[in-house]
């Protein structure tokens, strides 16, 4: 750092910029920041997009546990459609050979009842 951030004063900041709120609690912290990510443009997530993606891992963990759609939906005050869609969208797809697999223990099961 050219200037010791010791000397450095919350007025040497812009109010109302993301490094003046960092620097009324850390002005240290604001300077290394300022270090790392002046000069570039970073986007910043909105909390409920952070909060969605605590959701879905919530969605995810609940499916592993084969609680069913309708369950998990009440549970989070979604529709079932929708926990279907975030958990399609995040699991896995099967390769070809597992899909055959899958699809010969159906037949198989079918034959048997």
């Amino acid at each position: 750092m050219n200037v010791c951030y010791k000397k450095i004063q919350i007025n040497d900041f812009k109010p109302g910029t993301l490094l003046y709120l960092i620097a009324k609690e850390n002005i240290q912290l604001a300077c290394e920041v300022s270090e790392w990510l002046g000069g570039t443009n970073q986007y910043i997530h909105q909390l409920n997009s952070i909060e969605q993606s605590v959701r879905n891992r919530q969605i995810m963990t609940r499916s592993n546990q084969f609680v069913s759609h309708h369950r998990i939906a009440k549970e989070l005050g979604l529709s079932s459609g929708w926990v279907r869609k975030i958990i399609r969208e995040r699991r896995p797809s099967l390769s070809p050979e597992k899909k055959e697999l899958l699809n010969n223990l159906f037949k198989l099961a079918k034959r048997k009842n």
